[in-house]
């Protein structure tokens, strides 16, 4: 058995089937959650969103997507963690993590 599964969160069905995936081998689960970049040019005339609205919807939509994965790690009584981030690379973002805590 699998002790701890990272799970990414996108709100997807597939996304669903990977939570109970997850929780069928997991004993802890952490729900991953890749806030994405500002798309809209600074330099454009034309604002289609503010960037601090951008962000603050980004992130309320990647709290209702971990909450998801929250809830079902719950009904099986997992252990559960969340975390987020804005970086074009999810993976190596979440690897330089693992590497510090180990070090420190």
């Amino acid at each position: 058995m699998f002790t701890h599964i990272l799970i990414p969160t996108d709100g997807s069905d597939l996304l669903r089937k990977a939570i109970n995936g997850a929780i069928d081998l997991a004993q802890v689960v952490t729900a991953y959650a890749c806030l994405p970049q500002y798309p809209y040019s600074s330099f454009s005339d034309v604002v289609v969103e503010p960037p601090s609205e951008f962000l603050q919807r980004s992130e309320r939509e990647a709290r209702a997507h971990l909450r998801e994965v929250e809830l079902a790690a719950r009904r099986f009584g997992l252990a559960f963690d969340s975390r987020t981030s804005v970086h074009p690379a999810p993976f190596s973002a979440s690897s330089k993590r693992r590497k510090r805590a180990r070090t420190t």
